[in-house]
């Protein structure tokens, strides 16, 4: 069988053990340092009306370079992701931050026991999650997962 997860991998780069590779540590901290500042700043748009939200999610997630502006997404393509993010990424924002400490630590040492790991990650994913994603790779290659990047998306 097929379990798949959806881990909140912010958490879990909170979660892990110090690296004493010095690159893997940079994507590790960098990663938590990244997420804490997207996850603030996404419930400081939340709690003042959404009025940045489509910026920073985009950044974050989509936006491949420095210079992909949120202003340079369609604007029909921007209701779309705005419709389908608000309110419900606010919930989940949420949820990420009561699954810090001792909760994510567990789930972490749970998916060390799990026989057949592996991460799919993006080929071209948002720069604001560069780090965060180097430091999930790292934490869960650590723990015997494989990695697979697609050549495309």
């Amino acid at each position: 069988g097929i379990v798949v997860v959806e881990p909140n991998y912010m958490s879990l780069l909170e979660a892990a053990a110090p690296f004493d590779d010095r690159a893997d540590e940079a994507a590790r901290t960098g990663g938590v340092d990244d997420a804490s500042a997207f996850l603030g700043r996404m419930m400081a748009e939340a709690q003042s009306g959404y009025h940045g939200w489509g910026e920073c999610f985009h950044r974050f997630w989509l936006a491949e370079e420095e210079s992909h502006t949120w202003a340079m997404v369609p604007e029909p393509q921007q209701k779309v992701l705005l419709d389908t993010t608000i309110p419900g990424c606010a919930y989940e924002i949420g949820s990420i931050d009561g699954a810090r400490g001792h909760s994510s630590k567990r789930d972490l040492a749970a998916l060390e026991h799990v026989a057949a790991k592996h991460l799919v990650l993006s080929a071209c994913p948002g720069v604001g999650s560069q780090r965060c994603l180097r430091g999930l790779r790292a934490v869960l290659e650590r723990i015997g997962f494989t990695t697979s990047i697609p050549s495309k998306g």
